[in-house]
């Protein structure tokens, strides 16, 4: 069976550090405003039972990604990995791929104009190593590997617990899962990965306070 990478993040571990965000950032020179990972911030509730939720978003590489029809140059692939990546020689910076992306998880370099977003640190894989958002997180919430491999831990965290994928309605069927994800966060997730406007609820509100320092 071929490989198909992917991470579990278990939100019960999520501090909301950032760390993940600034270490994906130094990897790769991400410039100020511009995200490959991030983490979105959400609160539940009414004073004084107020809830905070961490959820670090990244792309889900989906084995049916829709980034993948929408480039009109095939830049955009899966690899052997079961990785999307981007052609950095043959992107035009056409940005279809941008809105395409139910996740809001791909963006254009200002400097160089062409399409980017994570890769699950492709470079760190072949070297052996973890993707920088793993190997930095210090309460261990990000578990990384290869889901259809039966004895990796993240396939037998998945088929052991209740996860969630994100916008499975829009059926991409995303290789990014979350433990401990309610259905109200989801559904808060889910409205602002389809692009409503940032605005406080009844009983709710939604920041995402490292867009304002990273």
């Amino acid at each position: 069976m071929h490989k198909q990478y992917g991470i579990l993040i278990d939100l019960r571990r999520c501090a909301g550090c950032h760390a993940c965000t600034v270490a994906c950032k130094s990897e790769h020179d991400v410039p100020l405003g511009s995200f490959r990972t991030r983490v979105e911030s959400i609160e539940t509730g009414h004073y004084p039972t107020v809830k905070r939720h961490f959820i670090p978003m990244m792309c889900n590489q989906c084995t049916d990604a829709p980034c993948i029809s929408a480039c009109p140059t095939n830049s955009i692939q899966r690899d052997e990995m079961g990785i999307i990546t981007i052609n950095q020689e043959s992107c035009v910076g056409a940005a279809d791929c941008v809105p395409a992306c139910p996740y809001e998880a791909i963006f254009l370099h200002p400097q160089t104009n062409i399409a980017s977003k994570c890769d699950f640190c492709k470079e760190r894989l072949i070297e052996g190593e973890e993707p920088a958002c793993v190997s930095t997180c210090p309460t261990d919430a990000f578990v990384f590997g290869d889901i259809n491999n039966p004895s990796s831990k993240i396939a037998s965290m998945i088929k052991d617990n209740d996860v969630l994928r994100l916008q499975e309605e829009a059926a991409t069927e995303p290789n990014v899962f979350y433990l401990q994800l309610d259905k109200l966060t989801e559904s808060l997730l889910n409205g602002i990965n389809n692009g409503k406007e940032r605005k406080e609820r009844h009983g709710t509100k939604k920041e995402t306070n490292s867009h304002d320092v990273y």
